[in-house]
């Protein structure tokens, strides 16, 4: 009977690496070679368990697990596999050996079994005892003792691929995408990280992703989530409203939820209908202003402000959505201010007013009228606020005070002019271009030059 050959495959791996890991985060290493045997080489396989026993065993028909894959940096994973550093079987090993626990590999003609003892670096590391078997096995075979309730920890990282407990089921709230419960981050398939606070669960596909965690996976690079979740996830069209709805609710509470770090980059036609279903439908998104807020509410919308800048610049600035500034610049000023009649106004202030209009008339060469004067624009328009051409009714509104000397009262007629005869917003290219002419056309006339 011919002797089978044994021999020891030193690693140099010390028992202290991934210290805080327990049985079920080996097992998942396990698990996860198995799944991407099945994933990679379309091989079959499946996970049991003896309970009489006490052992569990992992066995695939894919090509089976060659030595080299032993030595430590030695990785062939695909882009779509779990594992992305080729050391969860060594690790898994590893922790087995250290707890003291049954574990062997077979595949082709061997039998593997981990062991830790000194070593020639003059402390204990891991070492692989290989037995070669005078039979051939068609892919691996892993054999390992845990308790039922260990097998089914390990299982709880790959919810989509095993049977689990209710508390670790998904539920799809975007197939491949985002699920529920909240609160973790699968990639390709396999649970990497927790996040608290969170709403809903991400589910992260490709090399991208792989690499948002350390070796061990006890770090996750969170600037990295984040941007793989904004740009995979909420970048596209097929956001359902429920996410929106349920982030907006969260923001609206004033809650630390993590979505507040991922809004997608532009408006989507989901977030218009969550916010509508949250908010009602004469709901306006605020920018802040206390004076605008209590206006639009006057004329029957309710303003609705976002503490989150992230979300709030979304909706203000990226969206079809009503907003209070655009409800005070669209509606009739007419409606919110204390307008003062012209007879209701001195003599010398309807004399500044008048000589006014007719400076500007016949050097700007553009009408003014119709103008109204108001008590103030202070809480429709904003504090300090001297004039405002209102789009809408086509009408300059000037502040009271303007009037008490024309110096004044000719600045701001002329400044709303432009804005009246441009359409052109305040700092702009086109208003100051206006600005500029007018000057020009002011010193022609002045010289006896203009035609």
């Amino acid at each position: 009977m011919a002797t089978a050959t044994t021999r020891l495959l030193g690693t140099a791996i010390s028992p202290e690496y991934v210290r805080d890991w327990n049985i079920p985060m080996a097992i998942r290493e396990l698990l996860q070679n198995l799944l991407d045997t099945k994933k990679e080489f379309g091989a079959s396989g499946a996970a049991r368990y003896n309970k009489k026993q006490g052992i569990a065993e992992l066995r695939d028909d894919g090509p089976g697990l060659e030595l080299r894959h032993l030595a430590l940096g030695i990785s062939e994973k695909g882009a779509a596999s779990v594992g992305q550093f080729g050391e969860g079987l060594k690790l898994a090993l590893l922790l087995f050996a250290r707890e003291n626990r049954f574990i062997e590999v077979r595949s082709k003609d061997y039998r593997l079994t981990p062991l830790i003892k000194e070593s020639e670096f003059g402390t204990e590391t891991l070492f692989f005892e290989v037995e070669e078997l005078g039979s051939y096995v068609q892919g691996t075979i892993i054999r390992f003792r845990c308790s039922q309730e260990e097998l089914n920890e390990g299982k709880s990282y790959f919810p989509t691929e095993f049977k689990v407990s209710s508390e670790h089921r998904v539920s799809w709230v975007l197939k491949d995408k985002i699920s529920l419960p909240g609160g973790r981050v699968f990639v390709n398939g396999s649970l990497v990280t927790t996040l608290e606070n969170a709403l809903f669960s991400y589910h992260l596909w490709g090399e991208k992703a792989k690499g948002i965690s350390n070796r061990d996976r006890t770090i996750v690079d969170h600037d990295s989530l984040v941007s793989l979740v904004r740009d995979t996830i909420t970048s596209e069209e097929d956001i359902p409203v429920q996410w929106f709805q349920k982030i907006l609710e969260g923001l609206d509470s004033e809650r630390d939820i993590w979505e507040s770090n991922v809004p997608p980059h532009t408006f989507k036609e989901n977030l218009g209908k969550a916010f509508d279903k949250v908010f009602g439908p004469k709901a306006a998104v605020s920018g802040g202003s206390a004076h605008h807020d209590q206006l639009v509410a006057r004329l029957g919308f309710k303003p609705v402000y976002i503490p989150d800048w992230n979300w709030r610049w979304l909706l203000l600035n990226s969206s079809p959505l009503l907003t209070v500034a655009a409800i005070v610049r669209e509606k009739p000023l007419s409606t919110m201010v204390d307008i003062i009649p012209e007879d209701k106004l001195s003599t010398e202030e309807q004399e500044r007013l008048h000589q006014a209009i007719d400076l500007v008339e016949k050097y700007f060469h553009s009408p003014v009228r119709p103008l109204k004067v108001v008590k103030t624009l202070d809480e429709v328009v904003g504090s300090g606020v001297n004039g405002v051409y209102n789009t809408g009714e086509d009408t300059i509104y000037i502040a009271y005070k303007e009037l008490w000397g024309l110096e004044k009262v000719v600045e701001t007629v002329l400044h709303e002019t432009v804005h009246k005869a441009t359409g052109a917003a305040d700092l702009t290219p086109r208003f100051q271009k206006a600005q500029d002419t007018l000057s020009a056309g002011l010193l022609l006339e002045l010289a006896g030059e203009r035609a």
